[in-house]
């Protein structure tokens, strides 16, 4: 047993306002659990302790208590918790008689301690569990370390209190009636919970949806029903009927938390991920990142932002002060009166007011000029500098008039020439020098002066003539009837005439249709082409793409990758043979999102960019593919030289262009569906297979499982096991069986290195992902004992 002390914050009572820091050895303070329930024992009975008033009992019971680890300044609230080296759990729920079954069970774990509460009895088992941990757990490490374990204790988790696992918990010390028939028992055996071996069964600990749930977390909104926010009067019910939470959080906390998907936001400060759920159509928020402000309250969008922006002004606010008294409550409503909905009316009426002065005039055919009597002047008659005014004249003047417009496909500004500064013709992306030559027209045709505010009028001109080009090009095309989108790869690439060939070629073009009529939506696959060079896959593809084509991705990190998807339908990701592991898994990322949001350069302000564009990519190799977890993005299609029937260098014209796009623009509205499905994913699955290449040590490993062992199998120690794989059977006739489980370890230590010496993360992420990958095997839901090698995630041989 280590010697390592464990680390506790002892309280003289919950109410305590400093709880202090205390070091000491398991075995002090098991020894204080026992003199503790032997000492703390009250004169009532039993029966008479459960006859008393709830707040009588909590008052009897509470004769102080600890935190299993340390607490910043001595104050347990939340977020104060710096580290946790004991994992406790609170077994309220145990059936009738099962007391001694629970302390076998907690035991088996290894070093532990269990007592009973002042409520227990046999017939109403109520216990306390104590882990001691190998390290300091870090507070985010603490709940899914916490939910493992219990889980191990009770896979349905129905015995625990949902409470149990926040890292600020306090447990009180033992304490007893008169009469208790009560536990309190320690065991040094088996060694400490490893904080490390723990998060590893996870696929990642960070992610909360992964955590083991108790069944009444999901039941109901936590803490119960609450009132509609939206309902309330005065400045509470005007915030939140102006802003929903993901509206606050956009506008008062940008960047705090991140779109998790499936109603759920990730703590951008924490390090778990998916952990703020949101209720009641963004209504309702509920934060279970332990190192959130926010976190373990189901909160509205008033408390969210006064929380998060204010609530470090509550610290030194006396129990019980009233929420309209508090300091933060007396900020948030100075800022929703300056910036939020108090002044709802008034602000209402001057935004019509601004919107009655931006309306665009009627044309006048009759006297073009008659437009400049509504420019504002000053009481010289000098044309007054306001955007107001410089808005007109972009939206009149003849050399600008219909010229600048947004493209709402790039997120960029356009135009067309020429103008007084500039005689090119083209349409082009708005630029530096066009943003200086219309400061130097107003200047010089109407005496205006500006900067800032030439520069908003240019943004709202563009923003008011927003177009989508793609969407208007789709939109533009009449279908001939015609088929010919299925077998385009299959024409021109000579790629294998199949079912799974034609749907795969078909989605495709209709994901890039629909993510140009419904941005965003979710589709992350990849087709990939592989054939030798030459045969004309990228030049397909830039076809296809026309203007909108982009081929110079190299990397998917940083925003650089992200800004590059600006304006581009048609990715081609060149080479995938160049993907290293570290890329496959950016790539899997990268390929996943709808959307990326980042600041564009020079811009202001972080910005939402839904996905509009789809992936392909292309390849002179038939092994692309490496990391077999993330397989299923890919759609791979071989491509050949001596099967194509059409060149696309001469027989892909524009008009064949268009008429390839008309097609997937009407599989499109008669509702065709972006995923594989039944035997279309098999082949699928098939080809990824395929196109993968092999770890070294899989065939080793495969020879390994296929090969029977003993009957007693499970009961031999490693040096026997690796003994009998060295000299073989000592009795031929010997019964022997097929292997059922396996796990990592196993594999590790009898096939691939029998040293002794543990595999490292690396390696045995490495074998984990062998197992997944052979068919014959299934990963277990929950971890157990395999063999000598004792707690562990195992793989099940399915059933023949």
């Amino acid at each position: 047993m280590s010697a390592t002390p464990i680390e506790i914050s002892v309280g003289g009572s919950r109410w305590a306002s400093s709880w202090a820091q205390d070091l000491m050895t398991w075995e002090d303070f098991t020894e204080s659990l026992s003199a503790r329930m032997y000492n703390n024992a009250s004169t009532e009975t039993h029966a008479e302790y459960m006859a008393l008033s709830k707040a009588e009992q909590d008052k009897r019971k509470d004769v102080g208590g600890f935190v299993g680890g340390s607490l910043r300044g001595g104050l347990r609230r939340r977020g104060c918790c710096t580290g946790r080296s004991l994992i406790t759990l609170d077994m309220d729920g145990c059936a009738p008689g099962s007391t001694q079954r629970w302390v076998a069970a907690i035991k088996a774990l290894g070093t532990a301690a269990v007592y009973s509460t002042r409520k227990h009895d046999p017939e109403h088992p109520r216990l306390r569990a104590i882990f001691p941990t190998d390290r300091m757990m870090q507070p985010e490490e603490y709940q899914p370390c916490a939910r493992m374990v219990a889980q191990m204790l009770d896979p349905t988790m129905q015995v625990f209190d949902k409470t149990t696992f926040e890292a600020e918990r306090l447990m009180y010390w033992p304490s007893r009636s008169s009469d208790s028939q009560w536990v309190c028992e320690a065991t040094e055996d088996g060694g400490r919970i490893s904080v490390d071996d723990t998060l590893w069964l996870y696929e990642d600990w960070h992610d909360v949806r992964q955590w083991p749930a108790c069944p009444t977390e999901a039941v109901k909104l936590p803490g119960g029903k609450q009132a509609d926010p939206t309902a309330k009067q005065g400045v509470v019910g005007a915030f939140c009927r102006t802003y929903d939470i993901r509206a606050a959080i956009a506008k008062f906390l940008p960047g705090e938390y991140v779109d998790a998907g499936q109603d759920r936001l990730t703590y951008a400060a924490g390090s778990t991920t998916a952990g703020a759920v949101l209720y009641d159509n963004d209504t309702f928020i509920y934060s279970h990142h332990s190192t959130d402000p926010a976190g373990g309250k189901l909160l509205n969008a008033w408390d969210l932002v006064r929380i998060h922006r204010f609530g470090q002004l509550d610290a030194d606010a006396a129990p019980g002060t009233p929420a309209a008294s508090l300091p933060s409550w007396q900020q948030m409503r100075a800022l929703a009166e300056n910036d939020g909905p108090t002044a709802a009316l008034l602000r209402q009426e001057t935004v019509d007011h601004a919107m009655e002065g931006f309306e665009p005039l009627p044309e006048e055919d009759t006297d073009p000029d008659k437009w400049q009597e509504k420019l504002d002047r000053t009481q010289k008659g000098a044309i007054a500098c306001t955007i107001q005014n410089a808005w007109l004249i972009l939206e009149h003047d003849p050399v600008l008039k219909g010229r600048i417009w947004s493209d709402t496909f790039s997120e960029r500004l356009r135009c067309k020439g020429p103008f007084p500064w500039s005689d090119k013709t083209q349409e082009r992306d708005w630029s530096d020098e066009d943003d200086a030559g219309v400061r130097w027209y107003l200047e010089t045709a109407y005496h205006f002066s500006g900067v800032n505010k030439a520069a908003d009028a240019v943004a709202l001109t563009g923003g008011r003539h927003a177009k989508d080009p793609v969407r208007e090009y789709l939109s533009g095309l009449t279908w001939d009837g015609t088929e010919r989108l299925d077998t385009l790869f299959i024409d021109y690439l000579g790629a294998e005439d199949s079912s799974y060939t034609r749907a795969v070629t078909r989605k495709m073009f209709v994901a890039a249709v629909a993510r140009c009529f419904r941005p965003g939506c979710k589709f992350d696959q990849i087709c990939i082409l592989s054939g030798k060079q030459g045969i004309g896959k990228s030049l397909l593809l830039s076809r296809m793409g026309k203007e909108w084509f982009n081929d110079s991705i190299t990397s998917f990190d940083g925003k650089e990758a992200r800004e590059n998807l600006r304006g581009v339908w048609i990715v081609e990701l060149g080479e995938m043979t160049a993907f290293s592991r570290s890329e496959s898994e950016a790539a899997k990322q990268f390929l996943s999102q709808t959307e990326d949001r980042y600041r564009a350069a020079y811009g202001r302000r972080t910005v939402q960019y839904p996905r509009r564009c789809v992936f392909f990519g292309t390849s002179n190799s038939s092994d692309f593919l490496r990391d077999a977890t993330g397989n299923r993005r890919y759609w791979p299609i071989d491509c050949s030289y001596e099967r194509r029937t059409r060149v696309v260098h001469d027989d892909l014209t524009p008009a064949e262009v268009d008429q390839l796009w008309a097609e997937a623009v009407a599989r499109f509205n008669a509702g065709e569906e972006l995923i594989l499905r039944d035997e279309l994913q098999k082949a699928a699955l098939a080809e990824q297979q395929a196109h993968t290449e092999r770890d070294p040590w899989e065939g080793s490993i495969l020879d390994f499982l296929d090969k029977t062992v003993p009957l007693d199998w499970a009961k031999r120690s490693i040096d026997e096991r690796i003994c009998w794989w060295e000299n073989g059977p000592t009795d031929l006739e010997a019964p022997t069986q097929k292997r059922t489980s396996i796990c990592v370890n196993e594999v590790w230590r009898e096939v691939l290195d029998s040293t002794g010496k543990a595999p490292d993360r690396q390696q045995s992420k490495r074998i984990a992902a062998v197992l997944n990958s052979l068919p014959g095997w299934a990963p277990g839901k929950y971890p157990q004992r395999c063999g000598p090698y004792g707690m562990q995630r195992i793989w099940r041989r399915k059933s023949e």
